[in-house]
């Protein structure tokens, strides 16, 4: 009974000075020597009890609540990164800068209203191309930057992927080996071990984890397992210019779309890509409504040299890429005589055709009935507002994170002070077991001497 107290009491000890070595490290969760006391032996009709048995050592950790902050992870991870990626985007939006699209677009019809008290003064004319000019190149620019942004989060979102299934391999590989030993303080290494690699996931792709009381760690992504037990299922991606990212899951039947499940860093990139692709949309359809509108209202005018007029913008193709090669006709940027704001053929003076240009402004011409200050305003307020509700999701995450890593603090987490006062007991029932076999000793000391 000596012995085995003070094989506890050292177990105890090498327990204690574990934690207070791992106090700082992330992931750890404080351990715990359990005992129970020995089978009794029956003697001359007595129960005597045989001292301590070590039952093991186990980790201070409730299952339920790392499920919870798993989830937490993921959701918070995903937010994070969807603000940080359209911040980006939001950039091309402010109209703090002069170069903003509402800025420019209002200039383009201050420049035709200045046109109109001379439509036959060059430098006026001059002054309205020049406008012309800046507003598609503001345009372009900015569709060029949201489409070089899109181009980035799926190079990132394949960068992010890639460490994907390395991931779940080695979490499947810790599930396999746990599940084999039988040695409880190893057991903890590799259960926290496992744990920091799910959370890692969590934060990368924002799967779901269900913890089995056996020590078991299955994975989840939209609904399906991609770990269970020992086995890991392959997560492959698939890209192509001009459509977002699409990852499958390798299944018997073939393979299983996934995507719409993906959270985390990956879900992020997704959200911030499809923000960035709908404001582009968008100004693809105001690039197309506006070119086509102005052209069909300047080739019913005449120019300064009497002749009708020709196109104002090069037409677009199409809706798709239309902002992208928004650009005045070079014979109009070459000439600014060309610009058709008369009403009749020698009329160089006339602004009737010019006042059907001004007129336009307050035309109700583009998508949702708005006009064309309307549209270009309306993207640039929900580009702010859609930043500012990621932003405000991400506060409310970090805080639900934050109160979730409180409690398994509380919970898992070393106090050295606690641990300070353990050591003090261990190291007074070690001394005590040592009396013990100290007195032992010297009763079959005396018993020897009383042979003799």
């Amino acid at each position: 009974m000596g012995r085995k107290g003070l094989s506890a009491a050292t177990a105890g000890i090498n327990v204690v000075s574990n934690n207070v070595a791992n106090a700082n490290t992330v992931g750890y969760s404080r351990r715990n020597l359990t005992t129970q006391n020995s089978d009794p032996i029956f003697q001359q009709g007595v129960l005597f009890g045989q001292g301590v048995d070590i039952t093991g050592i186990v980790r201070a950790h409730d299952r339920y609540l790392g499920m919870q902050l798993v989830d937490a992870v993921g959701l918070q991870s995903r937010a994070s990164t969807a603000e940080e990626s359209l911040k980006l985007t939001e950039a091309y939006f402010n109209e703090s800068e002069t170069a903003g699209l509402v800025e420019v677009y209002g200039a383009y019809y201050d420049a035709f209203n200045q046109l109109s008290s001379d439509p036959s003064d060059i430098s006026l004319r001059s002054h309205a191309v020049q406008t012309s000019e800046r507003l598609a190149t503001s345009v372009s620019r900015v569709a060029d930057g949201l489409q070089d942004n899109i181009n980035n989060f799926d190079d990132g979102f394949s960068a992010k992927f890639s460490q994907l299934n390395g991931l779940l391999s080695q979490i499947a590989k810790l599930n396999a080996a746990i599940g084999k030993r039988g040695d409880l303080q190893g057991n903890t290494e590799l259960l926290d071990r496992r744990d920091q690699l799910v959370r890692e996931v969590a934060a990368l792709m924002g799967a779901s984890a269900e913890l089995d009381p056996s020590g078991q760690a299955t994975i989840y992504i939209d609904g399906h397992a991609v770990v269970s037990g020992g086995e890991a299922r392959t997560l492959s991606l698939i890209t192509a210019a001009g459509v977002p990212p699409v990852l499958y899951l390798a299944a018997d039947a073939g393979l299983i779309d996934v995507t719409s499940g993906v959270g985390g860093e990956l879900g992020g990139i997704l959200d911030a890509r499809s923000y960035t692709q709908g404001y582009l949309n968008r100004l693809d359809d105001f690039a197309f409504t506006f070119a086509n509108s102005m052209n069909a209202i300047h080739v019913g005018g005449f120019d300064n040299y009497g002749a009708a007029g020709g196109n104002l913008f090069v037409p677009p193709a199409a809706i798709a890429g239309a902002a992208s090669t928004l650009s005045v006709d070079p014979l109009v940027s070459a000439d600014p005589n060309l610009l058709a704001m008369a009403g009749a053929a020698g009329a160089a003076g006339d602004d009737t055709n010019l006042q059907n240009i001004l007129t336009f402004e307050s035309s109700a011409s583009f998508t949702g009935a708005l006009t064309g200050l309307q549209f270009l305003s309306s993207i640039v307020n929900d580009v702010g507002g859609d930043v500012a509700a990621v932003s405000a999701d991400v506060e409310a995450q970090d805080a639900l994170v934050e109160d979730y890593d409180a409690m398994r603090t509380s919970i898992s987490g070393v106090d050295t002070d606690e641990e300070a006062v353990r050591l003090i007991e261990y190291q007074a029932a070690y001394r005590a077991a040592a009396k013990i076999v100290s007195a032992t000793d010297e009763m079959l000391r005396v018993l020897t001497t009383l042979g003799g």
